[in-house]
């Protein structure tokens, strides 16, 4: 996918959360899958752009609450993967060889 040309069109046709554009929209417009389009946002934003994202799509942001809207909720799913990778090692930890061998009884 083109960053370049979704950046463009974000910042003229979709600048403040009220012109925000939906992911379905996007993928079309561009004939592009979701992850796709969720790489290059995440391009954009790791190159400092503000693509900010919420239930109505995405968008870019037009002041600041915007992007802090869009920091919290980047960081809420940060907690949350955190939560589930704790999970998951804590279960790794049943496969883990203590060194044993165990024999059936």
């Amino acid at each position: 996918m083109d960053k370049d040309a979704l950046l463009h069109y974000l910042k003229r046709k979709c600048t403040g959360q009220r012109n925000a554009a939906s992911s379905p929209a996007l993928e079309a417009l561009f004939r592009v899958r979701g992850a796709a389009l969720r790489k290059a946002v995440n391009t954009l934003r790791c190159e400092g752009h503000p693509i900010c994202s919420g239930d109505e799509g995405y968008y870019y942001a037009e002041t600041e609450a915007e992007v802090t809207a869009t920091i919290r909720q980047l960081t809420s799913r940060i907690s949350k993967i955190a939560v589930a990778k704790n999970g998951l090692v804590r279960a790794a930890e049943r496969y883990t060889d203590n060194g044993q061998t165990s024999l059936p009884i």
